[in-house]
């Protein structure tokens, strides 16, 4: 075989990982961790088919349409949930469906569908069921769409303040405060990570968060105040400040569902960062 041909062999091969990753990863979000497969309205807004998706709802239809790819689907969500974390199910629906089910929309009705087809390889107490309302389109009422999202977040014990993840450290703040009130537990936390942070030159990023009650404007103010507020903290600890980044994402990254008040107070947070 000619060094020519073997070069274009070569070529190929590396095309294929390439493109195999750039569709597992980027499109569909299957890349470990805690990354889950989920869909968005532009999906939705998308003819599907039965064999290109594992899980499918009609018009007005609670009842899952699933290809053989849903068993891969089921036992990927299982292994991406550990043993601190709980799966949030949020199914879509739109104001011009007709609901003929039990529940209050088509989405609760959607996501207890999905949480019962999980139920064969899931602990269902670690499965949680939200709905979201979105805008109808042409498209959904003639064709399957996907219609529901998943989400792993940790499980937060009641009246937690301090909850501390592998790659992160989540600080929770009371409704519409940017004051996290410096309870006996967050103090410790903050006091332990200044002295741990003291003799090395690590970079500190913060990110505030908020739930989607009020103006989107506003959330985003609320989050930055509440980064600064730890960043402030941190640095008459003794830690520079120019080691320490203060940012806002505002309502627009929740690690639970809004339309529940336990759900929201998961959303009102920060989150730190330590760039080792």
């Amino acid at each position: 075989m000619s060094k020519k041909v073997i070069l274009v062999l070569v070529a190929f091969a590396v095309w294929s990982v390439v493109s195999w990753r750039w569709y597992t990863c980027g499109v569909k979000g299957f890349c470990g961790g805690n990354a889950v497969a989920a869909s968005t309205n532009s999906d939705m807004n998308q003819p599907k088919t039965a064999t290109q998706s594992p899980l499918l709802f009609s018009w007005s239809s609670s009842d899952p349409i699933t290809s053989t790819r849903f068993s891969t689907l089921r036992d990927s969500l299982s292994s991406v949930v550990s043993t601190n974390e709980e799966l949030i199910i949020t199914g879509y629906y739109t104001e011009e469906e007709e609901n003929l089910s039990n529940f209050a929309n088509l989405g609760l009705a959607r996501a207890k569908q999905v949480k019962q087809l999980l139920s064969t390889q899931m602990d269902t107490s670690q499965i949680t069921t939200a709905a979201k309302l979105l805008a109808s389109s042409e498209t959904m009422q003639n064709y399957p769409f996907e219609g529901v999202d998943f989400s792993v977040v940790p499980v937060i014990p009641e009246n937690a303040e301090v909850v501390e993840l592998d790659d992160r450290t989540i600080i929770y703040f009371p409704f519409g405060s940017s004051n996290p009130e410096l309870s006996e537990a967050i103090n410790q936390y903050l006091t332990k990570l200044a002295e741990s942070l003291d003799d090395t030159d690590q970079a500190v990023v913060i990110t505030g968060h908020t739930d989607d009650v009020g103006e989107a404007q506003l959330n985003q103010k609320l989050g930055l105040e509440r980064a600064n507020i730890v960043k402030n903290i941190l640095a008459k600890r003794g830690i520079s400040a120019e080691r320490i980044s203060a940012r806002s994402a505002g309502e627009t990254s929740p690690i639970a569902t809004n339309n529940t008040e336990v759900g929201r107070k998961k959303n009102r947070r920060i989150e730190l960062m330590v760039n080792k």
